[in-house]
């Protein structure tokens, strides 16, 4: 029991020497493993309730969503955190600000009739010294201030920023999980690049999703573009079917290529590349490689549409979310 103390009473004063050195990186710390410890109770509540209707309730088949948890840490981590630090340090303020702004009124009132009697040559002696002084603000009034400013000005901002804020840091996760997917199918070894031909046939002939629609015509060109010019690198051709050639084969077109590429290389003493691929007619390997990023580009862009994880859609999604929050707590 002992123990206990002492470790609760060092790990409080370890936490508040924290706040004193480091005010907000601790607090958005915190926040954000309070954000992500709600959400991971929250999950289980739901599983509950879902379970409470079935006639066998299955509550070891309870999963923790990790995305989920990582939003929302990163939410009261990078939001929450510094705006709560910085919303409630002013908060304490407001009563003094509010007593300035009243005294500075009532003494602007002294001085504007001052000057008004200056302006028509009329003097007047003034001692700043004996102006009035506003009482400050009772203790309850201060409370007040503190709870209309925070129910009427900060809670409803923040609202509004929680959903938006859930809502796109969701979208974002979704579209880094398809990236990560767009980015393990297209690691593809150069023997099966060069079978992209095959693949396009077999994407034509699937109906694409409307989204997705415009994106097709442009990919399945360049698609088969880069599989021309890639048999073209590689000194492959599409009308031969039995494999590739061997190197002493008198019909193999790669073996023609190749010596003629070797011999002009070799005639051209000035030439900076030794490499006879640049002396093809086909493209550069560093224009192929540029050339399949941009494919990439385009098939993983296709692939956000098709799966709605464009930046519009995910603004759309979430604002109407939120617009049907405040809707329903509005009327209820």
């Amino acid at each position: 029991m002992n123990f206990v103390v002492q470790f609760g009473t060092k790990s409080y004063q370890l936490y508040n020497g924290l706040l004193e050195r480091q005010p907000v990186r601790t607090k958005s710390v915190t926040s954000g493993i309070m954000y992500a410890g709600g959400d991971a109770i929250a999950q289980y509540v739901e599983h509950r309730k879902a379970n409470e209707d079935k006639a066998t309730p299955d509550r070891a088949s309870f999963v923790l969503d990790r995305k989920r948890l990582v939003v929302f840490f990163v939410y009261g981590t990078c939001v929450a955190g510094p705006v709560y630090h910085y919303w409630f340090n002013y908060l304490n303020e407001l009563p003094q600000v509010l007593w300035r702004l009243k005294q500075s009124q009532q003494r602007g009132k002294i001085l504007r009739a001052y000057a008004y009697l200056r302006s028509h040559n009329i003097e007047v002696k003034l001692d700043t010294s004996k102006l009035p002084v506003t009482a400050p603000l009772s203790k309850w009034k201060s409370k007040a201030a503190k709870i209309a400013a925070d129910q009427l000005i900060f809670s409803s901002l923040y609202t509004l920023s929680f959903f938006m804020g859930i809502g796109l840091l969701s979208g974002a996760a979704d579209r880094l999980d398809a990236w990560l997917d767009h980015a393990a199918q297209s690691a593809t070894p150069p023997a099966a690049r060069r079978k992209r031909a095959t693949a396009t046939a077999a994407t034509a002939s699937s109906q694409p999703s409307e989204p997705a629609a415009k994106y097709q015509e442009l990919i399945d060109r360049l698609k088969l573009f880069l599989q021309e010019q890639e048999d073209v690198f590689y000194g492959t051709s599409t009308a031969n079917d039995d494999g590739p050639c061997e190197e002493d084969d008198e019909q193999c077109p790669a073996t023609a290529e190749t010596d003629a590429a070797a011999a002009s290389a070799t005639s051209v003493s000035t030439s900076t590349s030794t490499s006879p691929l640049a002396a093809k007619d086909g493209m550069t390997g560093d224009q192929l490689r540029l050339l399949e990023d941009v494919l990439a580009r385009l098939e993983h862009e296709q692939q956000l549409a098709t799966r709605d994880l464009t930046w519009r859609r995910i603004w759309d999604q979430t604002w109407a979310h939120t617009r049907e929050v405040y809707w329903t707590t509005s009327c209820t």
